[in-house]
C-alpha cells in the first residue's frame, strides 16, 4: 500500500524512551522571608524567569488513543478498552469525557544536537526528519501520531551564549533531553495503515507546538522555543516604543 495516497507524510522511525524517578525523604526548611534584590530595578526584576526544574508531562497511549476518537468523531468502545485494559468502564468514560480535543501531546526523549561548524549559530536535532512517527499502544491497537511540520523545526538558532550552555548541559554523545509538544490536527478513521513498528496504526497528523530542552546533568530547563519567540516579541515591540 502507498502511504503517500493516504496522506500527505511519510512515516518510519519511532522514539522509545523511558525515564527514571528516585524518590527521596525531604525535610521542609525553616520559613524565612525572601524578598526581592534591592540591587535590581522593577524592570529587571520582572524579565527574570526562575529556572524550572523538570517533571513528567509525557502523554500516556490512552490519552492519544482518545484524542484519536475525539477528533475523528468517534465513541470509543469502552466495554472492549475495559476488558483490554482491566480498567473500569466508568472510568473510562469520565477520562474521555474529559479529554480536550485540543489537549497537546508531549514526546520526552534523548535528542542528538549537531553543529556543521563551531560558528553556525545554533544546532540541528539530528532525530527530526520527516519520516518520523510516535505509535501509542491501546490493547494492542496502534495509534501514530505524525508531525507534519518536524523538518520546520530541525535548525534551532541560537544566541553564541547559549549555544556553550547547551554544550556544558549535554551528554558525550552530544544529547540534551527534550520534550517535544504537538498539537493533533486531524485523523484517518477509515483504516489502519502498516508502518515500520511493524503493526497497523491508526493515524493521527499533528502540528509542533513547543520544543523544550532540559539538562540530562541538572534537570533544569535550558530553552523553550515559545518563550524565546516571547522574547523576541517584547524586544521588538520595546524597540517599536522608543522610535
Amino acid at each position: 500500500m502507498n502511504l503517500k495516497n493516504i496522506c500527505a507524510f511519510t512515516v518510519l522511525g519511532i522514539f522509545v524512551f523511558s525515564i527514571g524517578y528516585a524518590h527521596a525523604q525531604i525535610q521542609i526548611p525553616e520559613k524565612r522571608d525572601i524578598g526581592p534584590d534591592p540591587t535590581k530595578t522593577l524592570e529587571q526584576l520582572s524579565n527574570e524567569t526562575p529556572k524550572e526544574k523538570f517533571s513528567s508531562k509525557k502523554t500516556d497511549d490512552l490519552t492519544v488513543a482518545m484524542l484519536f476518537h475525539k477528533i475523528t468523531q468517534q465513541t470509543p468502545d469502552f466495554k472492549e478498552w475495559s476488558d483490554r485494559l482491566t480498567k473500569d468502564v466508568f472510568v473510562l468514560e469520565q477520562k474521555f469525557e474529559l479529554t480536550g480535543i485540543d489537549e497537546p501531546i508531549h514526546i520526552e526523549t534523548f535528542v542528538t544536537l549537531r553543529q556543521h561548524k563551531k560558528d553556525s549559530g545554533g544546532f540541528f536535532i539530528q532525530q527530526f526528519h520527516e519520516d518520523v512517527f510516535f505509535t501509542f499502544n491501546v490493547g494492542q491497537e496502534y495509534y501514530a501520531a505524525i508531525p507534519t511540520d518536524l523538518t520546520d523545526h530541525q535548525w534551532i538558532k541560537l544566541p553564541e551564549k547559549k549555544i556553550e550552555e547547551f554544550r556544558k548541559h549535554m551528554t558525550d554523545k552530544g544529547q540534551l533531553f527534550m520534550r517535544l509538544s504537538l498539537t493533533p490536527v486531524r485523523g484517518d478513521k477509515t483504516q489502519t495503515v502498516p508502518l515500520a513498528n511493524g503493526k497497523d496504526n491508526w493515524l493521527l497528523a499533528a502540528r509542533v507546538s513547543d520544543i523544550e530542552f532540559w539538562s540530562p546533568k541538572d534537570k533544569i530547563l535550558l530553552w523553550r522555543k515559545n518563550q524565546e519567540s516571547a522574547y523576541v516579541k517584547n524586544k521588538l515591540l520595546k524597540l517599536y516604543r522608543k522610535d
